[in-house]
């Protein structure tokens, strides 16, 4: 081996040693994630229903695991050496599935991945999941837009867009990453009341089909001979029928007798 090829090999090594150096000495990435839910145990008994929770949609950069920041209105940035575990959506729908299974009024809820049949879909976008300054403080956003779906005829069973804003303690990551754990468990108690609501008023007896019930019992007299709750409890294979042709319907199948 030469002298100069020693000589080439060895200013190589001297250019290689500092770059190397500086990859090794890179701050390594902290991961983080949400605090787990604190909802109790709900202690109604269970609806026999399945629900099904989609994992939100979401626009770059919020479909991503970095923790944000909005220093000023309209201007987004991520917090150096920080991410989330996940990406965000996955998160959030994990904590929304983990809180509706700690509700415990339903008695299956599932993720998108999974193949079990389901009466209802929750689907969502999140349009706001990251901190912001406020009188020099920072304080936590988190804003998503809700649908609630039946999962037989897909159709639109209600909606609503949710805002929750929890102040920080201090600057620190910690103190930030605490405060997206508390904004997400205040969103998780709203939308699981309201998913619950709108469930139980759709699919449930006394829901949706029978709110009409009582209209009915305007027009008919059920101390008649033959005229029972049976006959005028309204039916779901006509869920739009009106009270006057439901109980037309009903002397109808009457006068069959």
């Amino acid at each position: 081996m030469s002298p100069r090829y020693l000589l080439h090999f060895a200013m190589s090594l001297l250019v290689l040693l500092p770059a190397c150096s500086l990859l090794t000495e890179r701050e390594p990435v902290r991961l983080f994630m949400l605090a787990e839910p604190t909802l109790e145990t709900s202690r109604e008994a269970p609806l026999d229903q399945a629900l099904r929770v989609d994992t939100p949609s979401a626009g770059s950069p919020l479909n991503g695991p970095r923790l944000l920041v909005m220093p000023s209105p309209g201007e987004l940035q991520a917090y150096a050496g920080a991410r989330w575990r996940d990406d965000a959506p996955l998160l959030l729908r994990d904590a929304l599935i983990e809180a509706f299974r700690l509700d415990g009024r339903l008695t299956t809820v599932v993720d998108d991945a999974s193949r079990a049949r389901s009466d209802a879909t929750l689907t969502s976008h999140l349009s706001a999941f990251h901190s912001r300054y406020r009188d020099g403080r920072p304080e936590v956003v988190i804003r998503l837009d809700a649908q609630l779906l039946d999962e037989g005829s897909r159709e639109v069973l209600a909606s609503r867009r949710f805002e929750v804003v929890v102040s920080s303690r201090d600057e620190s990551i910690e103190a930030v990453v605490a405060a997206f754990g508390r904004a997400t468990e205040a969103l998780s108690r709203q939308l699981v009341e309201w998913t619950q609501e709108v469930i139980e008023d759709q699919f449930t007896p006394l829901g949706h089909d029978h709110l009409a019930f009582d209209d009915v019992l305007q027009f008919a007299d059920i101390t008649r001979p033959g005229v029972t709750l049976e006959h005028l409890q309204l039916s779901r294979r006509d869920p739009d029928a009106r009270p006057v042709e439901l109980l037309a319907g009903t002397e109808q199948e009457m006068s069959r007798q």
